[in-house]
C-alpha cells in the first residue's frame, strides 16, 4: 500500500469541497488510490508529463483529483482537487 503526501494548494482545494464530498472522497476515493494508484488515467500532453487523473461523480458534481506517483518511494502525491469545471485552466496554471 502507497503512502500519500498532499501538497498545501491541494489542501486548500479540498477545503473547499462541501463537507458531503470530502467525506465521500477521505473515505471512498483515498482508499482505492492507496491502494492501486494506477487505477487513474494517465494525462496526455507534454505540460501534464507523468500526471495521473481519477474522476469521480457525487451527488450529480464531476470532481477531478490529479496526482503523481513515485514508484520507488511507494508515494502518491496528490496536486490538485476541484470539479470539473474550468479544472484544465486552473491545472495549466499550476503544473
Amino acid at each position: 500500500m502507497y503512502d500519500f503526501f498532499v501538497i498545501n494548494s491541494c489542501k486548500k482545494d479540498f477545503r473547499k469541497l462541501s463537507r458531503e464530498a470530502q467525506l465521500f472522497i477521505r473515505h471512498n476515493i483515498f482508499p482505492i488510490l492507496l491502494k492501486n494508484p494506477l487505477a487513474g488515467e494517465k494525462l496526455k500532453g507534454n505540460e501534464f508529463k507523468n500526471l495521473y487523473k481519477f474522476g469521480v461523480r457525487f451527488k450529480a458534481v464531476d470532481y477531478r483529483i490529479i496526482y503523481k506517483i513515485k514508484n520507488n518511494e511507494l508515494i502518491i502525491i496528490f496536486i490538485m482537487i476541484a470539479s470539473r469545471e474550468n479544472f484544465y485552466k486552473k491545472l495549466k496554471r499550476r503544473a
